[in-house]
């Protein structure tokens, strides 16, 4: 609804059963709901003020046959809605860089060592699209370098591995994490 309509959209809130723990309520904003908080100890203004106090939103909340209802909705902007050209260069609607296909590309570059900028315009200019931008190319390598165990870490381990086959008396164990983050190595 929001990309026909030319606005993005944010969560605002959601509440959680106390019995189930799953999300009964679920808050939807227009992003540019609120105002920022203003800090008056930094004049400098570092990020342009996105947000204007539009009050368009949707509430939803499951019933108990399990269909989320619509329980509130407020149509009207106080902002002038976006061209549908520009209407993808909103955080919500703005996916193209979670393709698999894009993905891949930004971890074969990245494994190039080349830098995030140079890797979107690569896969821009190879997919005639300006949809990816070196912020989601750095996100997406911070994300990956979360996850798993890095280069770094599987050097390591194979230090480690080569020390005890040459004395018996070392010893060294690695922790994982569920999704493959390194937890502590000793």
């Amino acid at each position: 609804y929001a990309l026909k309509k030319g606005f993005g959209t944010r969560k605002s809130s959601s509440n959680k059963s106390a019995v189930t723990r799953d999300v009964i309520f679920k808050r939807f904003v227009c992003d540019k709901e609120g105002f920022k908080k203003q800090d008056e100890s930094d004049n400098v203004r570092r990020h342009r003020n996105t947000r204007d106090g539009c009050m368009a939103l949707m509430e939803v909340r499951m019933k108990k046959h399990g269909k989320w209802i619509v329980t509130k909705f407020v149509e009207e902007h106080s902002h002038d809605l976006d061209t549908p050209r520009r209407v993808w260069k909103h955080h919500s609607h703005n996916v193209s860089h979670k393709n698999p296909v894009a993905m891949n590309l930004m971890d074969q570059f990245h494994g190039y060592r080349m830098g995030p900028s140079k890797i979107a315009k690569a896969i821009n200019a190879t997919s005639g699209s300006t949809s990816i931008t070196a912020r989601h190319v750095s996100e997406h390598s911070r994300e990956n370098s979360n996850n798993n165990v890095g280069p770094k870490g599987v050097q390591v381990a194979m230090i480690f591995q080569r020390q005890m086959t040459l004395d018996s008396n070392f010893y060294y164990a690695m922790e994982l994490d569920t999704d493959g983050t390194l937890r502590p190595m000793f």
